[in-house]
């Protein structure tokens, strides 16, 4: 009886392979991984691919909303590996953070409307973000300035 198929081999987390059944070559590597940044252990055992997510194109950068996590600068400071500037700047996050708690909110994006099915009250977005957005938030001026 001749055997036909393909067989799959891995090498975890290195590489995977497709070999065929009654054929002499080594296979053909179908994925191979990265190796990890050489001080993969200040970056908390993240791949490279792992430690890009959060980067942001200038492009990208100039239409997110100043309040977007990605601008955060304990999270920066994580990703670049510095954990004593990232546990200062998230102890001066928090301090701000509860500042403001102390004020009285303004919803800008978002109303409260009863449901007339439900009769239940649902928070609705008032149409405003997409406009601001495109106009890269400069024409809000109580827009929170967070990470600046």
């Amino acid at each position: 009886m001749v055997r036909k198929g393909a067989l799959f081999g891995v090498q975890w987390g290195i590489k995977l392979i497709l070999s065929w059944y009654n054929c002499r070559s080594d296979g053909t590597v179908l994925f191979e991984a990265i190796p990890p940044p050489k001080d993969v252990g200040k970056y908390y055992g993240f791949s490279q691919f792992t430690c890009g997510l959060n980067e942001l194109s200038s492009e990208e950068k100039a239409f997110l909303p100043p309040t977007d996590s990605r601008l955060r600068p304990d999270m920066r400071a994580l990703e670049l590996g510095d954990a004593t500037k990232a546990v200062a700047c998230k102890m001066a996050l928090e301090k701000a953070q509860r500042t403001r708690n102390e004020q009285k909110h303004k919803r800008l994006w978002f109303e409260q409307q009863q449901d007339s099915m439900t009769y239940t009250t649902m928070w609705i977005s008032n149409g405003k973000y997409w406009a601001a957005k495109e106009k890269q938030f400069k024409d809000v001026p109580d827009m929170l300035q967070l990470f600046t």
